[in-house]
């Protein structure tokens, strides 16, 4: 069935699936990116929607993976049995940040424009280069000298979220330039490995008050953190609710105090962050007070813990 992807249909069945996904993985190879300049076509009303129309299709070229999945159901209709067939295809792409292309000519009708743009592939390689530099250097810092504290915690998940970039550039890289690409190998696996080292060295625990709200954020994030019961890091959950009612709407207001504290130390905390958000309904305060807790679970799900209590 047809994708939509970047303003474009892409349709896949069983019979291209396999050449699809080869092409895509070992782009390096395809003569294109052997050239000193990539040219994309994008198309859009602007330049910068036709820009960003190219970007994505400049990423379907250097990296890509396509998904198919295929489901097959039978519905009974009287004493016949009707099946009915779907196939279903998702493509993942890098992240790829571009800062050198350049319009070359447009072409455009009463619907829109079509650009060619171009990139210099010598200065995007220099530039991913000189980033993921940059990222394993930082990341180098952040995990030396670690203790199992919340500073130490706070700059291991940096660190992790630098690896996720450097990683996802070497990639990219490898599209473009495979040689410059294997400077970054080594060091990239090992300070991966020492980053993990120093994630499972640090246990956190997640305690909360009695009401049911705090309950219930303990046991999401226990499982999204796979938080221990004795941890070197202790984070506390408690609520505060205020109910009312403005003309005939009712209103809640769910405060919800996230506080770090360290074993070694359990009286002080250390960070401190308030969630707060006000649910409205015009059926009840319960229904109010549901739609204010939607909003705060949607930022814990949306969010790192290390983030929002940084």
């Amino acid at each position: 069935m047809p994708q939509n992807f970047g303003g474009r249909h892409v349709l896949v069945t069983n019979s291209i699936l396999k050449p699809l996904v080869i092409a895509c993985l070992v782009s390096i190879s395809v003569p294109v990116l052997a050239q000193p300049y990539l040219y994309i076509e994008g198309y859009g009303k602007t330049e910068s929607q036709a820009a960003t129309d190219a970007k994505q299709q400049l990423a379907l070229r250097i990296y890509s993976t396509v998904d198919v999945s295929e489901k097959n159901r039978q519905v009974k209709n009287n004493s016949d049995v009707d099946s009915y067939y779907s196939l279903e295809s998702n493509i993942t792409t890098l992240p790829i940040s571009v800062q050198n292309m350049e319009a070359m000519k447009s072409q455009c009708d009463d619907f829109g424009c079509n650009y060619q743009f171009r990139v210099n592939k010598d200065i995007w390689v220099d530039q991913l280069s000189r980033d993921i530099n940059k990222q394993h250097q930082l990341v180098q810092q952040y995990i030396t000298n670690q203790n199992n504290d919340w500073k130490s915690a706070v700059f291991t998940n940096k660190a992790q979220s630098l690896l996720n970039k450097s990683h996802n550039s070497i990639l990219v890289l490898s599209s473009l330039n495979n040689d410059a690409a294997k400077i970054f190998h080594k060091q990239q696996i090992a300070l991966e490995r020492n980053t993990i080292d120093h994630v499972q060295n640090i246990s956190i625990s997640i305690r909360s008050a009695s009401d049911m709200y705090s309950s219930q954020t303990k046991a999401l994030l226990t499982q999204k953190m796979g938080a221990s019961s004795q941890g070197d890091i202790i984070i506390y959950i408690k609520g505060n609710v205020r109910k009312g009612r403005q003309n005939n709407t009712y209103i809640a207001k769910q405060d919800l105090i996230l506080q770090v504290f360290e074993a070694r130390n359990p009286n002080v905390v250390v960070s401190q962050k308030i969630l707060s958000e006000i649910g409205q309904s015009s059926t009840s305060k319960e229904q109010a007070l549901d739609a204010a807790h939607t909003k705060i679970t949607a930022t814990l799900n949306n969010n790192s813990i290390y983030t929002l209590l940084n």
